[in-house]
């Protein structure tokens, strides 16, 4: 809400509950640090650090070292430690992002120890399985932004291991009996990990899957056969919606936390480009309101980009086309392109692709 509207006021009367929470994190992180957790076998040391286990997200029969847990933990001290340091909170602002980079070292080594002990190359649902939960590790990426930090390797195991499973349920090549549409959340997760065309084609499948088609909605679960009675849960599913919606949002346009800057277009497919003009007008941000307006031409693409949005890092766009870039120029000047992308800190700004 405050990255939004920058209501100090409102930020300063969550601040003392916020602060609380982030040292109850902080403290039920320490129950995982006594001897038993440096010096024992590898699968107790595999929980070195976390938070405790839980069946909070249900994925678990009974409590397990979910890290489902530990990337909403992390999430909650990485906010803290903004908060602290918008309310020029300075004690607490060293406190608190201290306390983030250790327990993000604890967390990933606690995934990569149990990587090796299971031998997966995938990033694990829980410290004791190392099962398969792509569901759940999407959160790491959004809305955690911890892609940056996330083993590269594990989270593209993950995702490839994701979609062929999905291609194979599509299909009819695997057999399934229902599945939970929380597997949306993997639709903003590609396409923050450069994958916009998985990210599409798991949304066309999904969308195709609302409970009745003509009311816009997800059951908490779909089953093949929709025409035997069965449990579908809350229905409409508002988490499972919300993650449509802002995935829809991300397409147009996201925000990188891991240097405060903000993509343009990188959900925008080529084929919609294809058909004339794309225009974004006002659409809120962290930095402010954003309007632009792409156009495709034979041999290039422009974006306009208006002021009215100040990030603190850069302003970026991707290749959007599947082409292979001659230059770019913002506003008349040359640019170098970094992995696909062009990033510019002046606005407004006329972007323009040539190919």
């Amino acid at each position: 809400y405050y990255r939004f509207t920058s209501e100090k006021d409102f930020l300063r009367a969550m601040y003392p509950v916020c602060r609380r929470v982030a040292e109850k994190i902080i403290a039920l992180t320490q129950t995982r640090k006594t001897n038993d957790y440096i010096t024992g076998p590898p699968e107790k040391r595999a929980l070195y650090g976390l938070m405790p286990e839980s069946i909070s997200h249900e994925g678990y029969s009974v409590p397990k070292h979910s890290y489902w847990d530990n990337f909403f933990a992390l999430r909650g001290l990485k906010d803290a430690a903004s908060m602290a340091k918008a309310l020029g909170e300075t004690a607490d602002t060293a406190r608190f992002t201290e306390a983030v980079e250790t327990f993000r070292k604890d967390f990933y080594n606690s995934v990569r120890l149990v990587m090796a002990e299971k031998k997966i190359d995938y990033f694990p649902g829980c410290a004791e399985l190392g099962d398969f939960d792509a569901t759940s590790t999407a959160v790491g990426v959004y809305p955690c932004g911890e892609l940056r930090w996330i083993p590269k390797q594990a989270l593209k195991g993950t995702f490839d291991r994701y979609l062929t499973f999905f291609d194979e349920r599509a299909s009819g090549k695997l057999k399934w009996r229902d599945y939970t549409p929380y597997e949306i959340r993997s639709c903003s997760t590609l396409l923050m990990m450069d994958r916009p065309r998985d990210a599409h084609r798991l949304a066309e499948l999904f969308l195709r899957d609302m409970t009745p088609p003509a009311w816009n909605q997800w059951g908490e679960i779909v089953w093949r056969d929709k025409k035997t009675g069965q449990w579908i849960g809350d229905m409409p599913h508002t988490w499972v919606g919300s993650e449509f919606v802002k995935f829809v949002r991300n397409i147009l346009a996201y925000e990188d936390e891991t240097d405060e800057s903000l993509v343009i277009g990188a959900g925008i497919l080529p084929e919609w480009l294809k058909t004339g003009p794309i225009r974004v007008t006002n659409l809120p941000t962290y930095y402010g309101n954003l309007s632009y307006r792409m156009e495709l031409k034979e041999k290039s693409l422009t974006i306009d980009v208006e002021a009215g949005v100040d990030p603190s890092g850069a302003v970026w766009i991707p290749n959007l086309l599947d082409r292979q870039i001659k230059s770019v120029t913002v506003n008349g000047d040359d640019y170098t392109t970094v992995n696909g992308r062009v990033g510019f800190r002046t606005l407004p700004a006329k972007v323009v692709f040539t190919y």
